[in-house]
Formats: C-alpha cells, sequence, structure tokens
C-alpha cells in the first residue's frame, strides 16, 4: 500500500473590514494567525515542497541554531525544497544520520499563500 499524498494549502488574507472589531478583538485576531503550525519535523520519509512567490516556509539551520525563511532565497518559478521527515531519519542512517527536518511556516496576515506539497511515505512490514 502506498501512503503518500499529495496537499494543496491555502493560506488566505486577513483584508478583512478591521473598522468593525474593536481593539481586542484585532489584537487577538492577530495573535492567532502569526504562526499556524509549531515548529515540527514531518512524519513520512521526504516532503517535497513547490517554492511560494509568498515567503513562509522557515528552516532551521542546524549549525547557528536559527531559522531561516529559505523561500526568500530561491526562485519560486523553479525550485523545490525537499524536507527529509523521521521515517529517514530511522530507515536510511545505517553509516551516516540523517537527521530530519525542522521546520515551521509563518504566514503572512496581508496576503494569500499557496503551497504545493507531496507527502513520501513508505510502509515497513518488521
Amino acid at each position: 500500500l502506498n501512503y503518500s499524498s499529495l496537499s494543496v494549502i491555502h493560506y488566505f488574507d486577513n483584508k478583512e473590514n478591521k473598522e468593525d472589531k474593536d481593539e481586542k478583538e484585532q489584537e487577538y485576531d492577530k495573535r492567532i494567525k502569526e504562526i499556524p503550525l509549531d515548529k515540527h519535523q514531518d512524519t513520512g520519509v521526504m516532503t517535497f515542497i513547490l517554492c511560494s512567490d509568498v515567503s513562509g516556509l522557515q528552516i532551521l539551520d542546524r549549525k547557528t541554531n536559527t531559522y531561516i525563511p529559505v523561500e526568500n532565497h530561491y526562485d519560486s518559478d523553479k525550485c523545490m525544497f525537499v524536507i527529509s521527515g523521521r521515517k529517514m531519519e530511522h530507515i536510511f542512517s545505517w553509516k551516516q544520520k540523517i537527521p530530519a527536518t525542522w521546520h515551521y511556516v509563518k504566514i503572512p496576515i496581508e496576503q494569500e499563500r499557496l503551497s504545493l506539497l507531496y507527502f513520501l511515505e513508505i510502509q515497513k512490514d518488521w
């Protein structure tokens, strides 16, 4: 069985009428929309992510222990990111460890963002 999947994620902008909301509601909206996914590692083998023209993907640089907005450094029409997952770390690390990639998506509040992802998954029978 193949457990791989393809996902399209549409992050909507926050261009609603802010005049109708009081200050407390606006502050709450801002807090809940800044980082929807906490820092994490994907569970599969690999994730293939097409670059977006709206930056949001942040990947951990293990040397500096800081997150880098990687889409700012590549052409969104030509590039794809490959993120190693936890199964890659466990299955293919017999000579050298291949650590899973820590990452998260920081959603820009005033712009829409589309992400196309392919999650590569395998099922081991042991």
